[in-house]
């Protein structure tokens, strides 16, 4: 008989982020009519490094971003790298395919200025990852949202946060950009009205805008983005480069009557 151990699992608030690298099903496709078994292998290797790279990407900006954010800076030490260790969060990552899922708990014991920074990371992680896909032709579609989730495995979330990025990301985003739920916002909006939490909470809501059919998104190219990375050069040939690739596919698509 096997055991489910549920009283052993975590319940709780997660926000949980579910991303599709786009155009890796095609590639994985043509494996099967690859000329040689050389092709074949460069083509599985391009398609897995994809992935691969999307993931690392996402926890390592996830990780890095309280270094980015909020009044720390600002701090003299020790309390600067007091105050960071506390803004540390956890974050998992796990995936299907080509599909990415991203999970961080936002668990009620915690200071909701913690909660709130690790929010701001994630949707910073979010769009770093965005655009770069777009400046390396690897573009991402996805779906954000905070919800109630339970700890299944370990490194992986299960619950109503996860099925609502899901259907953000599979059935309302529809080309490359990252949905934002109502849960994102409510939870935020939730945070300022606490002075500990209220800045951090504002500069998450800052990296989303509304998009022209009403949905929330992250602004991947917005002036909060802009500025938090303007530190770092290579971010900002980034932009550059995403708007140059843009501009080329839609060239292409446009000529394809697509």
């Amino acid at each position: 008989m096997v055991e489910d151990n549920l009283e052993m699992r975590t319940y709780g608030r997660y926000l949980v982020g579910v991303f599709d690298v786009l155009g890796q099903s095609k590639k994985l496709q043509a494996i099967h009519s690859a000329a040689s078994e050389q092709h074949r292998i460069d083509n599985l290797r391009s398609t897995v490094g994809a992935v691969i790279r999307t993931r690392q990407r996402f926890q390592e900006i996830f990780i890095g971003a309280p270094k980015y954010g909020g009044r720390a800076s600002a701090l003299p030490e020790p309390q600067r790298s007091e105050m960071l260790a506390a803004m540390s969060g956890e974050i998992v990552c796990w995936g299907v395919s080509d599909a990415i899922y991203v999970g961080v708990p936002l668990v009620d014991t915690r200071h909701r200025a913690a909660c709130a920074g690790d929010v701001f990371a994630t949707l910073l992680a979010a769009a770093a990852v965005w655009l770069t896909g777009l400046r390396e032709n690897e573009p991402i579609r996805g779906g954000m949202e905070i919800g109630l989730g339970v700890d299944i495995e370990p490194g992986e979330i299960y619950g109503q946060a996860l099925e609502a990025a899901y259907r953000l990301e599979s059935q309302v985003a529809g080309r490359p950009r990252i949905v934002v739920g109502p849960g994102c916002v409510e939870y935020l909006n939730t945070l300022k009205q606490w002075n500990s939490a209220a800045e951090m909470a504002g500069r998450s809501l800052s990296v989303l805008r509304r998009d022209h059919d009403d949905n929330m998104i992250v602004d991947g190219l917005g002036p909060t983005v802009r500025s938090t990375f303007a530190s770092m050069r290579e971010f900002g040939e980034h932009f550059a480069e995403a708007h140059e690739n843009v501009r080329a596919n839609c060239r292409r698509f446009r000529e394809a009557g697509d």
